[in-house]
């Protein structure tokens, strides 16, 4: 019997951006960051700090909480 690979489902931030119907490099450079880093922040290979977290959700009009629920907001 074989194993199957359950992937893995899309995280809210990929849904954010394909819904956008931007580039990510267009995203990036909206939000004022590196191309490099939003691509590490998508791929879940470094979490976004809080002012990370503030410029992508302005730029996709997602609230950051609904992005990263699992990450604390930084206070206001």
């Amino acid at each position: 019997m074989a194993h199957r690979h359950t992937p893995t489902p899309p995280s809210a931030l990929r849904l954010a951006i394909v819904h956008s119907g931007l580039k990510q490099r267009e995203i990036a450079e909206a939000a004022g960051i590196r191309h490099d880093t939003l691509s590490k922040i998508v791929n879940e290979r470094v979490r976004p700090n809080a002012r990370e977290r503030d410029l992508l959700s302005g730029v996709l009009d997602v609230d950051a909480q609904e992005l990263w629920p699992d990450l604390e907001q930084a206070a206001s």
